[in-house]
């Protein structure tokens, strides 16, 4: 049993057909950068 997921739904978590940089840029607008870890921890 899948919690609450139906059988064709649970079986597409784990299988995306994009790639992860790609979804990431696709949804920001550009590749991350180290800049907000540092700055986020008052290293900049």
């Amino acid at each position: 049993m899948v919690l609450g997921f139906t059988e064709p739904l649970a079986a597409g978590l784990g299988a995306s057909s994009v790639p992860p940089m790609e979804a990431y840029k696709a949804f920001r607008g550009q590749a991350p950068t180290t800049e907000a870890l540092l700055k986020r921890r008052g290293l900049n």
